[in-house]
């Protein structure tokens, strides 16, 4: 006990000697050590907690060509078809992957982009 007495006495005599380091070291803790909380929170909520809390219900449905074996999405028409005559699920959330042309500047580049229904940004709120 007695090294750590003196290891106290000793770390006082230091920040007597120069406040103004000593307050620099301690700021620079303070900024580390919020900026670390800081950037843990974002990812927490972005990436390490499920973006919809209801993922235990989620049902993909896709359709399939019965001579080709080929897995395709449903048209956004159907799709919207399907929930109005559903009995099975409360609501319908829907997108589809499309490849587009996008042509800004001197080349056009081939972009894959979503449409998507705007239910499917509704999170739900309600608890696991």
């Amino acid at each position: 006990m007695g090294t750590m007495a003196q290891d106290v006495r000793f770390a006082i005599r230091q920040i007597r000697r120069s406040p103004l380091l000593s307050a620099l070291i301690v700021a620079t803790l303070a900024v580390g050590i919020g900026m670390t909380a800081a950037i843990f929170s974002a990812v927490d909520t972005m990436l390490l907690r499920p973006l919809y809390r209801g993922e235990h219900q989620l049902v993909t449905l896709n359709g399939a060509y019965a001579n080709r074996g080929d897995d395709w999405s449903v048209s956004l028409p159907n799709a919207n078809d399907w929930t109005k005559r559903s009995h099975s699920f409360s609501d319908g959330a829907w997108y589809q992957r499309i490849s587009m042309t996008l042509a800004e500047g001197r080349s056009p580049d081939r972009v894959q982009v979503v449409a998507a229904t705007p239910s499917l940004f509704q999170c739900s709120t309600s608890s696991h």
